[in-house]
């Protein structure tokens, strides 16, 4: 086993906060660490990330559309 400490969880905070830009944030800092966890963490950066720009984007189309229409 690795004596490595492990990544703390909190860089999940980057990814929700920051989305995409957070999970390169997160990748970029943890993608090192000698730990088995690093690269658990850094996929579910990724995909927490993508996620919540995916649904951001998602949030704003519709308000997008009806100004379009009702302008």
């Amino acid at each position: 086993m690795s004596t490595a400490n492990k990544p703390s969880a909190a860089w999940y905070l980057a990814p929700i906060f920051l989305g995409i830009i957070g999970s390169v944030i997160m990748w970029y800092v943890v993608k090192d660490e000698d730990h088995p966890d690093s690269q658990k963490m850094v996929r579910k950066g990724w995909i927490i990330g993508i996620a919540l720009t995916i649904l951001s984007i998602a949030w704003i189309i519709p308000f997008v559309i009806m100004a379009a229409v009702y302008g």
